[in-house]
C-alpha cells in the first residue's frame, strides 16, 4: 500500500530544501545534511572538518574552488566535489522578508 499523492506532497513540504554546496553564493551559511560519495571522499571531508551536521559558511564562491569555513577552519573544495555535498541553507539575514 503506497502513499497517495496528497500525502507525498505533504511530506515533501515538511522537508527542508537542500542545495548542493556548489550552488551556494559567497556569504551564505547552512548545515551539511547529506554527502554523496564513497568512504574515501567522506574521510577527506571529515579531515577538513566537514561532516553531516556541520555548520558551514561559503567564504568565496567566485572563480576556482569554493572556499568554505567550518568549525573554525577554512578549506578549498573543488566544484565537482562541492556538487556532492548537500546543504540546508539558512535564510539570508538581510533579506527583504526579514525586514518586514
Amino acid at each position: 500500500m503506497g502513499l497517495n499523492k496528497d500525502k507525498t506532497d505533504e511530506i515533501k513540504r515538511d522537508q527542508p530544501a537542500l542545495s548542493p554546496l556548489n550552488a551556494m553564493k559567497s556569504g551564505q551559511e547552512g548545515t551539511v545534511k547529506q554527502v554523496m560519495g564513497g568512504m574515501g571522499f567522506i574521510k577527506k571531508l571529515i579531515n577538513i572538518g566537514i561532516r553531516t551536521g556541520s555548520k558551514i559558511k561559503v567564504v568565496n564562491a567566485s572563480g576556482g574552488p569554493i572556499i568554505v569555513s567550518s568549525e573554525g577552519t577554512k578549506s578549498a573544495i573543488g566544484k565537482g566535489a562541492a556538487s556532492r555535498i548537500f546543504i540546508e541553507v539558512y535564510p539570508a539575514k538581510n533579506s527583504e522578508v526579514n525586514k518586514l
